[in-house]
């Protein structure tokens, strides 16, 4: 029938036809559109599977929401340590404590199966400045990184809906973690691991769930080499040599470039931004004086010069706090003390454990 069809010759069968081929080759074109789409997205998530958690990802630690972002990504030329920078929001600075050692890092790799502990140094700046994580002489390969404070200060949410006798309980739990406890949180970070899911945004915090309930956790990837090099994923190669001949991280360098010159560029940015800003005010502040000076009676070169003068002012107190602020940066020297307290080794969860 459908063959006799095309075969007639008549001009309404003739139309039927081609609005029948029309309609096929939609169909058809739909129908690859949907495929093409399909794997595309795998193929993305898949790489972003193997890259870093972007620049800019918010994380909360679980139980006390304390809410912190990775601000930064570091290597150097011979990659011999990758440097994780997380910068707590200002209310987060009170829920957590500032010493390394009152964290716990969790790492999962293939190229560390097979060990119980790698060396890496995390801390936090001072008492109240950025938390950092190195990992020396890391491989290629993905570092799911889990960090626990295990020093609950986040007494603001001891009164929740389980009671507070229930969250001191747990507080205490955090503090000292029995074997068996160890082995729960570890079964529970590798169930993490094989049931996460991304949020191709880049932005979610909860890329891995810790089903436990004594931890406070945040978690994330990092690579040295990722899929995805756009800026947000490919760590900054420091003109430098991060990890010395003696094996010894060098934070006197690392602190003078990521973070002394870094807050030193910015403010003369702004400096010689603010100061572009300013001629322009003062030229245009000129014309409305002039123009007040011819005519006296010229209401709005009396309020231009009002406003104008006004926002001199704004601008030259700003001039004078950001040239007060350059002035110490720059000589801001490095002090150990600024450096201490640092954990300096990771318990490492095999890709493949299953719990004991």
């Amino acid at each position: 029938m459908t063959l006799e069809m095309f075969e007639d010759s008549s001009k309404r069968t003739k139309q039927i036809s081609n609005n029948a081929i029309t309609i096929a080759v939609c169909i058809i074109i739909s129908i690859l559109s949907i495929f093409f789409v399909f794997i595309g997205t795998l193929k993305y998530n898949g790489m972003v599977a193997r890259s870093s958690s972007p620049v800019g990802t918010e994380m909360t630690f679980t139980r006390s929401n304390a809410k912190v972002k990775i601000s930064g990504l570091y290597t150097d030329k011979s990659k011999s340590a990758l440097v994780i920078r997380i910068s707590p929001e200002d209310d987060a600075q009170t829920k957590l404590p500032f010493k390394g050692t009152d964290y716990k890092v969790y790492l999962t790799s293939k190229s560390l199966d097979g060990y119980k502990e790698a060396d890496i140094i995390f801390g936090k700046i001072s008492t109240d400045g950025d938390m950092f994580l190195v990992i020396p002489k890391p491989s290629d390969e993905i570092y799911n990184v889990f960090i626990m404070n295990t020093k609950y200060l986040a007494v603001d949410n001891i009164t929740t809906k389980q009671g507070a006798k229930r969250q001191n309980d747990d507080a205490s739990n955090i503090q000292d973690l029995d074997e068996g406890a160890e082995n729960n949180l570890k079964t529970s970070i590798s169930k993490a691991i094989s049931s996460y899911k991304y949020d191709p945004s880049g932005k979610n915090a909860k890329e891995f769930v810790v089903d436990d309930n004594h931890s406070d956790v945040i978690s994330f990837r990092v690579t040295t080499n990722p899929a995805l090099e756009d800026e947000a994923h490919k760590p900054i190669v420091l003109d430098t040599q991060l990890v010395t001949d003696g094996k010894e991280f060098d934070f006197k360098s690392f602190f003078n470039i990521v973070f002394k010159q870094s807050v030193v560029n910015t403010l003369e940015k702004q400096y010689e931004a603010n100061k572009s800003t300013v001629l322009q005010v003062e030229e245009a502040l000129k014309e409305a004086k002039e123009r007040v000076s011819q005519n006296a009676q010229d209401a709005d070169a009396v309020r231009a010069v009002e406003k104008l003068t006004s926002e001199l002012e704004i601008l030259q107190r700003e001039q004078a706090n950001l040239a007060n602020k350059h002035s110490q940066y720059s000589n801001l020297q490095f002090a150990n003390s600024m450096f201490s307290n640092l954990q300096t080794k990771a318990i490492v969860v095999d890709t493949n454990w299953k719990g004991k």
